[in-house]
């Protein structure tokens, strides 16, 4: 239904982008567009992994945040947002174990506990391969648990360093803390996935880091505008773009 749909409101082009990069489809992409995208060393983005599922999670968080909603009531939201999202994308391995370890943080912080990151990234990883020892060789498990892996041991210190240089700006912390934070966690993820796109793929784009850099804030409002429309397709009032 939600395949149908999308084409019925949408035109092809940006029919076929939502299905990628939201519900993991890229029977609307062409071998010309996919080959662009490994060119770029953007391949990554059409397959749905833990990056999708933060976008949607922290997104989401951040707008109930914003409402004022309870931190328990919060935390109760989003895990039912994951679980309904991993049930839309078939469950796929790297969304999967992203979906536990927030399950885990979320499930904490509901408790009143504090979630080890490392240790939420373990169990995950311990659930998915004993449930299925194959999803080891899985593409995108195999760039998913080095990406979240590099942002929990290099994301902290690499931003606590980042804002001393900024911090004589005063009032512009803030805004230098948004645009930082996606940054930085496109470098740490790049820099530890890039052995396994080479070991993967055979290949490795030069101008990869730059253009996940540039394009990551990009990802980030295609996703959740994707998942807004998704959620507003039974509407009526929807009109063709």
């Amino acid at each position: 239904y939600i395949h149908d749909r999308l084409y019925e409101v949408c035109n092809t082009e940006t029919a076929s982008t939502i299905c990628a990069l939201v519900l993991n489809d890229k029977s609307g992409f062409d071998s010309d567009t996919i080959s662009a995208f490994n060119a770029l060393g953007l391949a990554h983005a059409m397959a749905v992994s833990g990056m999708h599922v933060a976008i949607i999670c922290s997104a989401l968080f951040s707008f109930l945040t914003l409402l004022k909603v309870k931190p328990r009531v919060r935390s109760i939201i989003c895990i039912i947002t994951v679980l309904i999202y991993l049930c839309a994308v078939g469950f796929a391995y790297s969304a999967v174990r992203s979906g536990v370890m927030i399950i885990i943080i979320l499930s904490a912080s509901i408790a009143r506990r504090n979630a080890d990151p490392l240790n939420s990234l373990g169990f995950a990883c311990a659930m998915l391969t004993i449930i299925n020892p194959f999803a080891v060789i899985d593409t995108g498990f195999l760039l998913s648990v080095p990406a979240t892996l590099g942002m929990i041991l290099m994301l902290s210190p690499m931003f606590r360093f980042s804002m001393k240089l900024f911090s004589k700006f005063g009032r512009f912390k803030k805004v230098a803390s948004a645009v930082l934070t996606p940054f930085l966690q496109s470098i740490c993820a790049i820099i530890f996935t890039l052995p396994v796109i080479f070991a993967t793929f055979g290949t490795l784009s030069v101008i990869s880091p730059l253009m996940n850099i540039i394009c990551a804030p990009l990802f980030y409002i295609v996703i959740c505008c994707g998942v807004l429309l998704i959620i507003t397709l039974p509407l009526p009032l929807i009109p063709n773009f």
